[in-house]
Order: C-alpha cells, then sequence, then structure tokens
C-alpha cells in the first residue's frame, strides 16, 4: 500500500518450474528455426537426482539443428530418486512441445522409468500412476513418441545437471558462466619415455606369434606368466528375480589361478557389445568368442558356471529370492577352495598366501597364536616377491594334470576322417530347435574340401555349397 501512490506494484515469483518453463519458451521466441515438421527428430535427454541437501533435474534438448539447449532446475520441495526422474520427462516434455518438436526422441538412464512409460513394469504407488497418467496425455500432442534407456556414461550431460541443481542451496535463477583452460598455470615436467624390449615383450610375442626363448627353462617360466594373462568370460541365467530386477549373473575367471568375478545384472544389453569391443581393441585385447554347439572350448568357464549354480541352490532353499546377496559367501567359498588341477586355492595363487576363514578364529592354529599386527605388513609383500616360485610349482603340475586328462580322453576317441567325394550325415545345427522325437541327424551331404584338423567343406545333394566347415565331430559316415 504504501508504493502504491509511486506507482509501483509488487508480483510474488511464480514457481520454480513454471518459471523454468517461462524463461525457456522465452529464449526460444528469438529462435528461427526453419522447419518443425514430423519428420525432424527432437532429442531429449533427462535425469533426475535426489540428496540429502536436496532434489533437482537436468534437462538438455537438442533442435533438428544441432543445437544443445540445457537447464538445471531445483525444486522447492522433497523428491525421492523415482519422482525426480518423472518429473524431469514431465517438464522435458512440455518444453519440447512448446518449442514445436513433433518428432521427440526421449534418453534416460532410469530403466524403472522407461521399462514403465512402456508398459513393461507396473506402476504401483499412487504417485507414479499420476505421473504415468501425465505422460500418457502429453504423448498424444506429439506425431512421434519413443523412450529410450542408455547408460550413465552416456547421458553425462544431464546428470551433470541434475546433480548441479540438486546441490544449490536456494532456488533463485542464476546464469553460470563457465571457463576453458587449455593449460595449467605451471610448468609440466616432461618425463622422458623409452620404447625399447620390456619384461612384456617376450610374453607379447609368445602370445601373438607363438615365439618361445631357447632356454628351456625361460621357456617354461614365460608360459607360467602368459597364461595369467588370459581371462574366461560367460553370461549366466536367467536366475529367480532378486533385488533390483536381477536374474543374469556375468563371470569372468583368470585361467591360470583360477580366481573368478561375478557380477549380478538385470539385463543383458546387446547394444554394449559394440562399444566393449572398441575398449578392448583401443587396449589390444583379443576377443576370442565360443559356439553354443561347441561350450568345450571355454570349458574352464562353464566348469565354474556349474560351482555356482550349485552354490546358489543351496542358499536358495533358505535365503529365497536374495540370492544376489548371498554371493559373497559363495565365492568366498570358491576361492578359499583348493581345485584339483592346481592343488592351490585362487586366494593363494593371487596373494602369496592362504586366507583366515572364520573358523579359523576360534582355533589355536600357528598362525592365528604367532600372529604379530606389526610385522604383518612386510610378511605380506615378501610372500609376493615369492609367488613366482609357487606359480612355477603350480604350471608344471597343471601341465601334468592336462596331459592325465588328454590320455583319458584320447583312449575314448574313435579316430574318423573323410575323403572328398564321400558321402556324410551332419549332426543338426543346435541353433536349431529339435523336438523329442524329431530326428537328430540330417542329409546326405557330399564332402567337397578337407581343410585339415578335422575340419570339412560339405555340398548339399542339389549341390549348393554349406555356409561353413563343419568339424568332425558332427559328421558321421553314410552308407547308400
Amino acid at each position: 500500500m504504501e508504493l502504491s501512490e509511486y506507482d509501483i506494484s509488487y508480483m510474488p515469483r511464480t514457481t520454480i518450474k513454471a518459471q523454468a518453463l517461462a524463461d525457456f519458451i522465452s529464449k526460444m521466441a528469438g529462435m528461427s528455426i526453419k522447419d518443425t515438421s514430423q519428420n525432424q527428430k527432437w532429442l531429449l535427454h533427462v535425469d533426475g537426482s535426489s540428496t540429502t541437501e536436496g532434489s533437482g533435474v537436468g534437462i538438455v534438448i537438442t533442435t533438428p539443428q544441432g543445437e544443445d539447449l540445457e537447464f538445471a532446475i531445483k525444486f522447492g520441495f522433497k523428491a525421492s530418486k523415482n519422482e525426480a526422474e518423472y518429473e524431469v520427462l514431465v517438464i522435458g516434455m512440455r518444453m519440447a512441445h512448446e518449442a514445436g518438436a513433433r518428432h521427440l526422441l526421449i534418453y534416460s538412464d532410469s530403466q524403472l522409468v522407461v521399462k514403465q512409460v512402456e508398459g513393461t513394469y507396473e506402476g504401483k504407488e499412487e504417485s507414479m500412476v499420476q505421473y504415468l497418467q501425465q505422460i500418457t496425455d502429453l504423448k498424444t500432442k506429439f506425431h512421434h513418441f519413443q523412450k529410450i534407456q542408455i547408460p550413465r556414461e552416456e547421458n553425462v550431460k544431464a546428470d551433470s545437471l541434475s546433480k548441479l541443481a540438486s546441490s544449490l542451496e536456494d532456488c533463485r535463477i542464476r546464469h553460470i558462466t563457465i571457463y576453458y583452460l587449455p593449460e595449467a598455470r605451471i610448468p609440466l615436467v616432461v618425463q622422458p619415455i623409452t620404447t625399447g624390449e620390456d619384461w612384456r615383450t617376450p610374453i607379447i610375442k609368445w602370445i601373438e606369434e607363438g615365439v618361445l626363448p631357447e632356454n628351456r627353462w625361460e621357456a617354461t617360466r614365460l608360459k607360467t606368466r602368459a597364461t595369467r594373462f588370459i581371462m574366461g568370460m560367460d553370461i549366466v541365467g536367467p536366475f529367480p528375480l532378486a533385488a533390483g530386477q536381477r536374474k543374469f549373473l556375468l563371470v569372468a575367471i583368470d585361467y591360470f589361478t583360477k580366481w573368478i568375478e561375478v557380477e549380478p545384472l538385470a539385463c543383458i544389453t546387446e547394444g554394449e557389445g559394440r562399444r566393449i569391443q572398441e575398449w578392448c581393441q583401443g587396449l589390444h585385447i583379443r576377443q576370442r568368442f565360443t559356439t553354443v554347439a561347441h561350450p568345450q572350448a571355454n570349458g574352464q568357464v562353464e566348469v565354474t558356471n556349474r560351482i555356482l549354480v550349485q552354490g546358489i541352490k543351496r542358499k536358495l532353499e533358505r535365503v529365497g529370492g536374495n540370492w544376489a546377496e548371498e554371493l559373497t559367501s559363495v565365492l568366498w567359498a570358491y576361492k578359499t577352495t583348493p581345485r584339483g588341477s592346481t592343488r592351490e586355492s585362487p586366494f593363494s595363487l593371487v596373494y602369496g598366501t592362504e586366507a583366515i576363514i572364520p573358523a579359523e578364529l576360534g582355533l589355536p592354529s600357528h598362525r592365528v597364536m604367532n600372529f604379530l599386527e606389526e610385522c604383518n605388513e612386510n610378511l605380506l609383500r615378501e610372500n609376493l616377491d615369492l609367488i613366482e616360485e609357487l606359480r612355477e610349482k603350480v604350471f608344471l603340475h597343471i601341465q601334468r594334470y592336462k596331459n592325465i586328462m588328454i590320455n583319458f580322453y584320447n583312449k575314448r576317441v574313435k579316430s574318423r576322417s573323410f575323403q572328398v567325394g564321400d558321402l556324410v550325415l551332419r549332426r543338426v545345427d543346435t541353433l536349431r530347435p529339435v523336438g523329442k522325437l524329431d530326428p537328430t541327424w540330417e542329409g546326405p551331404y557330399k564332402v567337397t574340401s578337407i581343410l585339415g584338423k578335422g575340419a570339412y567343406e560339405l555340398e548339399d545333394p542339389e549341390g549348393h555349397p554349406l555356409s561353413r566347415p563343419w568339424n568332425v565331430d558332427n559328421l558321421k559316415k553314410y552308407f547308400v
């Protein structure tokens, strides 16, 4: 009232969401958008953040011309992580529509929100149902609408903006200036790098070219060390659903020490394969893929998978669907148990000493009674210095163990070979489902070429060659 005589009126600030939307529309009004037809794609990257300091979201809208519009919105109310993900989706869709988008691709790293919007998962909470209804209403305003889940690493911009918004102490609108510093303000010290041969060179030559040192003992030691740079990987599942929708296991095992690492996953995404291949190529890691038709090629992992599944089955009787939380105890039992091929536990081959299991703490064992904490660190380092001797001993035992297995297997193998022009039957492709009463062999096929090591090229009765060679293990003689 006191200011009215000066023609000054007071208008309260609107809510932060409405203000951000108004500012966005005001900014977009000055832009010249050439064409907003339904064939032009608009991209929307969103992410929500909820911390003890507060909640906020990040939005990145990419126009058809390639311009990025970035927003960080601080919430004036408390919201959970999932609520923040839904809020940013609703706000982002409204912003994109007001800007003229009709063909919208939305990218989010929240699996729950993406699956609920698609209808794969059901929204049970009342707040989730209300958000889903708003999103359904907004979808009708677009000619084309698609929601895509991406890894967090591909949603860096929106993720950074959401964390910035949630960490702000107040809700006032501000502009943040970002500069680029190309180099440090202090001189950099250049360290000389030598590119000559080092300890890795003989190992690389052995793995890539099969070249061994002339000295027999050095060759044996080299094989021992080179084996420790080979790992096998596999996917196990599906298991009963655990917390976080996890139902698969990603298993990796070191071929020499038998050390195992396991990661429970909710889904196995096919799109990650290309990125992993590029990552391996950048580090000069060679990948070799095996076929489901011949799992023996990855036998080390297959054996480990059986041990893991047996351990998980025992836990399922007691913990039910919480098997993922019991993986630690299953892995601990595996890592501290001596393996038949090495006579040593994976733990001892990695750290140079055996682990003290919980049962040993209550027994008057030599290690427990003579433990000195002040000397423990030095003793552990000494074990790592002496571990090469243990590994060389284990390598020799592995070679003897392999020879025994080879001789045992060869006694049961019946040698078979075919000549060019022979007619053979081929085992039905493993990738093709076969019923209980369906034939397991098909043909006849004609041998057209001998490739060596039991591999043959075949052609069908019409004279058409098959797309790939076949191993003698999947062939047998056809008698007319």
